[in-house]
């Protein structure tokens, strides 16, 4: 992936999933399979698609298609905690089970780190996957 690419990915990354993305957005986005909730995926997914588009500059449809179903499938799903614990990961009901007092808010800090540290590599290693598919960038 050229440097230029990887900017343009990373603050489209950004603005979508961060700057654009309220609280109220990011909490019922992955409540089940209520209609608040597929409603709050799917907008956020569209708006972080956009996001992803604008910095790209491409307006492909093949694009925006690959970039919002690879996005919609790990908030969605909540693939990201499914990792976690799958993998033995650090997750945050591990954290808040946390007996020492002293440890806790160590344990909630470095789950949310872990967290989002994980949820960025999988957006970015799928989005690099759309790019290399439709032959925007080499593998």
């Amino acid at each position: 992936m050229t440097g230029e690419i990887f900017f343009r990915l990373l603050m489209g990354h950004l603005v979508g999933d961060y700057v654009l993305q309220g609280k109220l957005m990011a909490t019922e986005k992955g409540q089940g399979y209520t209609i608040q909730g597929w409603f709050w995926c799917l907008l956020h997914c569209i708006i972080y698609t956009a996001s992803i588009c604008l910095f790209l500059w491409n307006f492909s449809w093949l694009l925006a298609v690959g970039i919002f179903a690879s996005h919609f499938f790990v908030d969605k799903f909540n693939l990201t905690t499914l990792w976690l614990k799958y993998t033995g990961g650090r997750t945050f009901e591990d954290a808040l089970r946390e007996l020492n007092e002293q440890k806790k808010p160590f344990s909630i800090a470095f789950a949310c780190l872990v967290y989002a540290v994980v949820d960025n590599t999988f957006h970015f290693l799928l989005m690099w996957l759309v790019l290399w598919g439709l032959g925007i960038i080499n593998a």
